[in-house]
């Protein structure tokens, strides 16, 4: 996330979204009354990358976030949120996208000859 490689910062609502997400993992680990450590390992991952993984880092790799889900079992829920029958804009852009009325082929009208 060097500044100088050109690389944008994430917008806010997502440096805000990572850290909820972090939160998450943190507040899932201690109700399962795992420590840091033990939760790092069974992800395999170092201590460190935890710390950033709970503080929301952007850093952290979309399969590290993936797999601390996982490992937590709950990933599946993620699964629904991204899945195609959950992304409302694209099935109201579909939808838009239905013609009025149904029309021949041109092909077909050529079978009339």
């Amino acid at each position: 996330m060097n500044a100088g490689m050109g690389k944008l910062p994430p917008p806010e609502e997502v440096v805000a979204a990572l850290a909820d997400i972090g939160q998450g993992v943190r507040l899932a680990r201690l109700r399962r009354r795992q420590t840091a450590r033990e939760l790092a390992d069974r992800i395999g991952i170092s201590l460190r990358t935890l710390q950033k993984l709970e503080r929301g880092d952007p850093g952290v790799a979309l399969g590290t976030f993936a797999t601390a889900l996982w490992v937590l079992d709950l990933l599946q829920p993620v699964r629904e949120a991204v899945s195609p029958q959950s992304d409302r804009i694209a099935a109201a852009l579909e939808a838009s996208r239905v013609p009025k009325r149904a029309r021949r082929r041109r092909e077909d009208d050529l079978d009339r000859l």
